[in-house]
């Protein structure tokens, strides 16, 4: 105060003090101990703002006192007349030894950003020597992850924005910190911003729930159970982690219920403080168990705990039988009984021994006792039925199966506890079955009805822009056989399948369209009832028309895209055109419009696309070639035609003129014709090979046109397994004579008939096993039909009846033997018994009938 008021610390016990060489305070004796007093003239701007960094003037007017074993300092603060209230700083610490010395007006580091984790989250700069540039937000602002905080600028002149590592709310800031000030100068931990991370909601408790807490200080790991699972007492919830330790804590169950409520935001590695409450989740009352309208629910006495259970799961119950055991109050075990006969559908599974039933669970059923509820048999859908007694065994077939005609479904074991295999009736999918069912089950008491499975048709084929389907004709038809594989080129027109209507009446079912088989109903099998096994009698899909390939001399015609359009065709296959002309015209999109297209060659036009008036290119055919131009042989091959001609003319002159060499003729043996009728075939490269059939018939199946042509084999084809004959080859001559593609077919198997009519019989093998699946193999060759044997109606055949002086009979067939090869084809495995009879059939029907009859009132004897 104007140079007049002077401040003064009076002490009487120290061990020694500090101060500068030019200090400005004065140490004075006085009476009641050390007196340090002031000397010159200051202001409140003079006063420091740090105590560890403090300008020369600020460390001149400090003193710092040292003690040993102080606990108090008595002293006396002074200060004498004046006007204004007088300061005095008091620090812990050495000022005098130890504080920095700085310029004036150097700013003092401001204070440290105080936080707790894990809630809240440090911003903190990275570089030593960065200065700040700016503040992105304030104080209380809402941020996401990856929001801007606050930008610095290194020493090397590079631009750092810090990002905010978590959401949250901005908690506090290094708001003093100004634009171009070192960082490290400042802040000690360069902590710029702090940031308070978001809580989830607590989760809403209702009637009967208990919370799962979590561990403070852990950090989550993974659950072990989801939303809506059912848990039992002390069953495992999820797992914690001490981020410090590396320990995994378990949090268990508190009680059993369902867990309706988890904190599903949690993540791995997110702290558990993120929940407020530290409820992680919620176990509630159990579920009830569905009850239909003919089951019966099993209620427990109230104020009951859980003991064990004396029902299991889908086995059946009498009227009275215990389904399990409680205890009440006073600790007495209670019965739990069935009030009526039954199947155990459904059960508390989560029961344990000591659970309250009443907290645990929103009623006290505990056990449901019915049938299983009757599987749907829609219309064209048939119903697989079991005969009444039974117990179930074992599924062959899964949900979703394509299944044939007498395909084995499932096992069952009849009262007298042998086993039958019960068999699909139709072809079809296993649209659903029965999958309660287990094991020893009684079927009468699980089901209300005797349906095991429903068997629904074959669903139709896929058919997609572009594509048709060929449908069989309206009727009772039967499927015989294909003549064409999926991927095969078919016109309009061709055959693809041979169908029937009775047992004489053949027919067959053309192709609609030219294009490839895309698909076929490949789970047709011979004898099959087409309308009965499919949804709408359609029996292949015939796709887009093949894609025009260029070869030599040859090139194609092309349409600028797919989405062109046919206008109009201005030639047809076998017409000529020049360079330049006229193929058709196209609508196509813009910028092309209506196009002309054009051949760019002349030539004969040797294929085009049979596309209809309005028809887009994309939508009928693959790639973009239209046409097919045939340019013929060039100028240059018909010169060397010529010349070659010259050529041999000049050979042959030469050799008229050449003097004659005089020789001996040896006159060659002619070989030996080999035996039998021979017969040539030709494959489609055009290579030829000769056999001698002796035998008959040949056993090959062709489509009853001429050229014959092998298409498949009968079963114990001769010509297969004997001439070694292949698929596909076409037959050219019969014995002396060529048959010269021929399209007179009865004139071509007239001729074979004729040739082979005095052969012997190829014989028909059959194998047998005393077993099914051992035994050493007995084969026998059978030469007329019947054979004389009576086979059982289920796969694989076994003989249950061999009929006296018969084929068999004579060749010492026993009752009671499997047979297990039909020619070279093995049915040991074939559960399709409609398949292994076709076969037999097959086999059987060429051998000579002397026209014997075996009584026999089963349909499998032969």
């Amino acid at each position: 105060d104007k140079g007049f008021s002077r401040e003064s610390i009076t002490i009487k016990k120290f061990d020694r003090e500090a101060v500068t060489k030019t200090s400005e305070v004065q140490r004075l004796k006085d009476p009641e101990g050390t007196k340090f007093q002031s000397s010159t003239f200051g202001t409140g701007a003079d006063n420091p703002t740090d105590p560890m960094f403090l300008n020369k003037q600020q460390k001149d007017r400090c003193v710092t006192l040292f003690f040993k074993d102080t606990r108090e300092v008595d002293f006396i603060a002074a200060a004498s007349m004046g006007d204004g209230p007088r300061f005095f700083t008091f620090v812990g610490r050495p000022s005098v030894p130890c504080a920095v010395t700085v310029q004036t007006g150097f700013p003092a580091p401001l204070d440290d950003l105080l936080f707790e984790p894990p809630m809240q989250v440090p911003v903190r700069a990275h570089g030593r020597e960065e200065t700040f540039l700016k503040w992105f937000v304030k104080w209380g602002d809402q941020v996401k992850k990856g929001d801007k905080l606050f930008s610095t600028k290194s020493k090397d002149g590079k631009i750092h924005d810090y990002p905010a590592t978590y959401p949250g709310t901005v908690a506090a800031t290094q708001a003093k910190l100004k634009f171009g000030e070192t960082i490290a100068m400042r802040l000690d931990d360069k902590a710029l911003v702090i940031i308070n991370r978001t809580y989830f909601q607590p989760l809403e408790m209702k009637a009967g729930d208990q919370g799962v807490l979590g561990v403070v200080g852990h950090d989550f790991k993974i659950w072990h159970k989801k939303l809506g699972h059912m848990v039992g007492e002390g069953d495992p919830i999820c797992d914690l982690e001490n981020p410090h330790t590396h320990t995994v804590t378990t949090v268990l169950a508190p009680k059993s219920g369902m867990l309706n409520a988890i904190q599903d935001g949690l993540k791995p590695g997110m702290p558990v403080e993120k929940v407020k409450d530290l409820n992680l989740a919620n176990v509630g009352r159990c579920l009830p168990l569905p009850v239909g309208p003919k089951d019966h629910g099993i209620v427990t006495p109230k104020g009951c705990r859980f003991v064990k259970w004396e029902a299991v799961l889908y086995k059946c119950v009498g009227k009275g039988d215990v389904i399990a055991i409680v205890q009440d109050s006073f600790g007495t075990k209670i019965p739990v009984n069935s009030k009526e006969g039954g199947i155990v559908l459904a059960r508390q599974e989560h029961l344990k021994e000591g659970t309250d039933i009443d907290r645990t669970m929103q009623d006290r059923v505990i056990v449901v006792v019915g049938n299983f509820k009757p599987l749907p048999v829609k219309l064209g859908q048939t119903a697989t039925n079991v005969p009444p007694g039974m117990k179930f065994v074992k599924w062959h077939k899964e949900q979703g199966d394509h299944v044939q005609e007498d395909d084995w479904l499932c096992d069952v074991m009849n009262p007298q506890g042998e086993i039958q295999t019960l068999t699909v009736p139709i072809a079809g999918i296993v649209a659903i079955r029965q999958d309660g069912l287990k094991k020893g089950m009684k079927i009468d008491d699980a089901l209300s009805d005797h349906n095991l499975a429903t068997i629904r048709k074959l669903p139709p084929l896929p058919v997609e822009t572009g594509e048709e389907a060929v449908y069989a004709a309206v009727g009772p038809y039967k499927f015989v056989e294909w003549y064409v594989n999926k991927g095969d080129i078919v016109n309009k027109g061709d055959p693809v399948a041979k169908i029937m209507k009775g047992d004489n009446f053949y027919q067959h079912v053309s192709a609609t369209k030219y294009g490839y088989v895309k698909s076929r109903q490949e789970h047709l099998r011979y004898g099959y009832n087409i309308n009965k096994v499919t949804e709408s009698s359609d029996m292949i899909v015939i796709g887009k028309f093949p894609e025009i390939q260029p070869s030599l001399l040859k090139s194609t015609v092309l349409v600028p895209s797919k989405d062109c359009k046919l206008v109009k065709y201005d030639v047809m296959v076998g017409e000529k055109v020049d360079t330049d002309g006229k193929i058709g015209t196209f609508n196509c999109p813009l910028p092309d419009g209506t196009v002309e297209i054009k051949s760019k060659q002349w030539g004969d036009v040797a294929q085009m696309q049979p596309l209809e008036p309005g028809q887009r290119v994309g939508d009928r055919q693959f790639g973009v070639a239209i046409a097919r131009v045939d340019e013929g042989p060039p100028w240059w091959l018909y010169f060397l035609a010529v010349f070659g001609a010259l050529l041999c003319c000049m050979c042959c002159l030469l050799r008229v003129m050449k003097k004659p060499v005089p020789y001996t003729q040896l006159i060659e043996p002619e070989p030996e014709k080999p035996e039998g009728l021979r017969l040539d075939f030709e494959d489609d490269q055009k290579k030829k090979t000769t056999v001698y059939a002796k035998w008959r018939p040949l056993g090959i199946k062709h489509n009853h046109v001429a050229p014959i042509i092998s298409n498949d084999f009968t079963i114990n084809s001769y010509a297969k397994m004997a001439l070694g004959v292949q698929e596909g080859w076409k037959l050219t001559r019969v014995g002396d004579e060529e048959l010269n593609d021929s399209n007179n077919f009865a004139a071509v198997n007239s001729k074979l008939s004729k040739y082979m009519k005095e052969f012997d019989l190829w014989p028909l093998h059959l194998e047998f096993r005393k077993t099914h699946d051992s035994g050493s193999p007995v084969r026998v060759a059978f030469v007329e039909r019947p054979i004389g044997i009576e086979f059982s109606n289920r796969a694989p055949l076994k003989v249950s009846k061999v009929y006296g002086d018969s084929p068999a009979a004579c060749a010492n067939v026993k009752e009671g033997w499997y047979l297990t090869k039909i020619g070279e084809a093995d049915v040991t495995r074939r559960s399709n018994f409609r398949e292994v009879i076709t076969l037999l059939k097959e086999g059987v029907c060429p051998l000579d009938d002397f026209g014997k009859d075996y009584q026999s009132s089963a349909a499998t004897a032969y």
